[in-house]
């Protein structure tokens, strides 16, 4: 059923929550068992478990009555609890965001006083001279003249003919612009598509009107892709001008994922991405964004890039940001200039921009509801949304121009997508003079330079990670997500705010963003008072006898979507990690010093083993009891240092010898290393607060006489992480030979 917008176009809801199972299940059928036994076992009440798409390991979890949204702090909570479940790798909510392209209204709430400030004071520099001609986009970027390029091969082919354009947007109208469908001859797929608002098959936008609806976005976006040249030949329009697509032979899959660029759920455009690749989409034009990181969209994102298919994304309009999904790197974000070769002034800005086109008052077709006249026009309108649409075809003209099957053979389905974007930062643009290249991409795209550059030997080594010219490396760690929201701090400022904020320290910062980062990143983006309350403790322009948490503890929109876990890590006096379990004998500490030792380095870790049984049989319950105090002192006095202290409750000496011995002993027969204990547990906890592994502890079993066995399980940070650390060991030992000494 379609969904029910509030009628405030800033508010902020959940409507459904997203889960990826962990296990290898060998089909489909088998992974959603899976999913729903999760869920069952999780969460209370009746839910509605479905696959984001074919072959997807990522799962909705919906209320079972579709009318019912879920309380951002019980979405918060309830992924906490499936991020627990052994057979799940990641869980996180589902929300419907500010779009792309915010209204006014939204600004004035989603904006601080001063990112307010900086997008009236931009204007709107569309409205030029030059912009009166209705095919200047196509001159400008010369995609006139890139059509009577030579295919480079002789199954190459001219203005984009033989390429698949995915197209997940608000729909398709009987405009005659993108007319008529692939069935009766044309070039619009409609039988591929699909309607993931409705849920049905037929993609058609119904025109819905109102505060948060954007009627014929879809339709205008298609036709700077795909309309032939010139004016259509069965010309019902109202007025004279014509749109002429880049790609005029194109063939394009229309998908409805939304009603607006307002409001967007990441979940439906997830559904149409994975839907376009699996209709064999060789590109995908993404006209619609949104502030927060989206795992889940991430997935569906290189699963279409694994799949041989380009995807690009709008930059977004008057953001201070590069919204999603346009800032990741396996995407190609585009920003928007005008007719003069000047960037839009509402064109989002930074080094996630690859590259600007046109944006700023390009005609496209329009569709409105029956009234006196026609229901079709073509006329200029302005937004990021027609920038990626002018590259997607330059793009689709790009694999028209060499071969799709000459591509694919030549570099593989999983490079196609880092060869173009090559190509097109490095050769396919034209920077103007006073260009910002750190901020607004490369350059302007040119098709004939796109078209002309000689094809490289081999695919980037460096994969979809090419960046614009200037444009600064990402920071590693989990800090790099706030860093764009927060353009005048420096990286040293952000962190101490953080460590301020979540009541932890330098040690331990990583491990509690870990757990609470991506919650935190929700309220960052969607919450000015939360920026302006970091942003000054960050640059030390907090008023006397306040601090961010004394400012927003006042706020209801922040703490009332609040989750348990991130309210108490904030309101948390103590650095966070294992809360130390109460002592159970004698204090031997197994790393560190005390007494007279020289301070620790940050990151130290000491194990200290106890056994309380033994300690009081020695000692008397009075002794035992200043033992303990004195232990818990030390503890205290390790963590002001720097120490990591974990302390580890035996009820006999011998259990020190069983306890972690299946690690040790994988680590003896693979490595060839003897470890002990201690080092076995300082090793697994530091990666567990690093968010690398997680552990549990399984049921106490006779066999074990009554006790329990700590099992530990690799987390998706941590697959990456190695996966990272297997690659450069790769690029390393590349080219180096080597032989036997004499």
């Amino acid at each position: 059923m379609p969904r029910a917008h509030t009628e405030e176009p800033f508010e902020r809801s959940c409507d459904a929550l997203v889960v990826q199972v962990g296990r290898a299940e060998p089909d489909d059928a088998s992974a959603l068992r899976l999913a729903r036994q999760v869920v069952r076992q999780t969460l209370r009440g009746k839910w509605r478990v479905q696959p984001l798409g074919a072959g997807s390991r990522d799962f909705e979890v919906r209320r079972a009555r579709a009318d019912k949204s879920i309380r951002i702090s019980t979405a918060w909570n309830l992924t906490s609890k499936l991020n627990a479940h052994r057979d799940v790798i990641a869980a996180e909510p589902a929300f419907v965001l500010p779009g792309h392209a915010p209204d006014e209204a939204q600004v004035g709430k989603l904006f601080t006083q001063a990112e307010q400030l900086a997008a009236k004071s931009s204007g709107d520099n569309a409205d030029l001279p030059c912009a009166k001609v209705d095919n200047w986009a196509i001159k400008l970027v010369s995609a006139d003249d890139a059509w009577n390029l030579v295919p480079t091969d002789p199954s190459g082919r001219a203005m984009g003919k033989g390429v698949i354009v995915g197209h997940p947007d608000t729909g398709y109208t009987q405009h005659p612009e993108i007319l008529p469908i692939k069935a009766q001859g044309g070039r619009l797929r409609v039988a591929d598509g699909y309607d993931f608002e409705d849920g049905k098959k037929d993609p058609r936008d119904p025109l819905e009107d109102g505060v948060l609806e954007n009627p014929s976005h879809g339709t205008s976006t298609s036709s700077v892709i795909m309309s032939g040249i010139g004016a259509p030949v069965a010309n019902a329009m109202a007025g004279p001008a014509a749109v002429t697509g880049v790609a005029p032979l194109v063939e394009l899959v229309p998908i409805r994922v939304t009603t607006s660029v307002v409001l967007l759920s990441f979940r439906n455009l997830a559904k149409g991405i994975l839907h376009a690749t699996a209709k064999g989409a060789h590109v995908i034009s993404i006209s619609l964004g949104g502030p927060l990181r989206s795992g889940f969209l991430e997935r569906a994102i290189e699963h279409a890039v694994d799949s041989g298919v380009v995807v690009l994304s709008a930059a977004g309009n008057v953001w201070p940001w590069v919204v999603y999904p346009a800032r990741l790197d396996r995407v190609i974000g585009v920003g928007a200039c005008n007719c003069e070769r000047e960037r839009w002034s509402k064109s989002a800005r930074g080094s996630k921009v690859d590259v600007s086109a046109p944006g700023a008052a390009v005609w496209r077709a329009k569709t409105e509801k029956a009234h006196s006249g026609s229901p079709f026009d073509v006329k200029p309108s302005s937004g990021t949304s027609y920038a990626v649409a002018v590259v997607a075809g330059i793009c689709a003209l790009w694999q028209a121009h060499h071969g799709r099957k000459r591509l694919v053979d030549k570099y593989g389905l999983p490079r196609l997508a880092a060869v173009f974007k090559e190509i097109l930062i490095n050769h396919g643009v034209d920077t103007p003079p006073g260009w910002n290249t750190t901020k607004d991409g490369a350059g302007i795209v040119n098709a004939v330079k796109v078209l002309s550059a000689t094809l490289p030997n081999r695919a980037p080594a460096g994969g979809m990670k090419t960046l614009a010219g200037g444009g600064a490396p990402p920071l590693s760690g989990r800090l790099e997500p706030f860093v764009p929201h927060f353009p005048d701090v420096d990286r040293a400022g952000l962190r101490a705010a953080l460590i301020d904020f979540l009541s932890t320290d330098e040690t331990s910062l990583g491990a509690v963003l870990a757990r609470h980062g991506h919650e935190l990143l929700f309220h960052v983006t969607t919450n000015p008072s939360v920026r302006e309350a970091l942003g000054a403790k960050a640059t030390n322009k907090m008023p006397k006898r306040k601090t961010p948490k004394s400012v927003l503890a006042a706020d209801k929109s922040f703490t009332d979507c609040l989750s348990r876990g991130l309210r108490k890590q904030i309101g948390s006096k103590t650095s966070p990690g294992p809360s130390p379990a109460a002592p159970n004998g004698t204090a031997q500490p197994s790393g560190g010093g005390t007494g007279g030792s020289p301070p620790a380095s940050p990151g130290s870790m000491k194990l200290i083993v106890t056994n309380r049984k033994a300690m009081r049989s020695k000692h008397g319950n009075a002794g035992w009891k200043s033992i303990a105090g004195a232990i818990q002192a030390m503890v205290a006095a390790d963590r002001a240092r720097g120490i990591a202290t974990r302390l580890v409750a035996l009820d006999s000496v011998t259990r020190a010898a069983v306890e972690g011995m299946s690690v040790r002993d994988e680590i003896a027969s693979r490595g060839g290393r003897s470890l002990s204990v201690a080092a076995v547990y300082g090793a697994l906890d530091r990666l567990a607060r690093g968010g690398l592994v997680q552990s549990r502890l399984s049921e106490p079993t006779p066999e074990r006489g009554g006790r329990s066995k700590k099992h530990f399980r690799i987390r998706a940070a941590g697959v990456r992480a190695l996966r990272k650390e297997r690659q450069l060991m790769e690029r390393m030992w590349k080219d180096v030979k080597l032989t036997a000494q004499p």
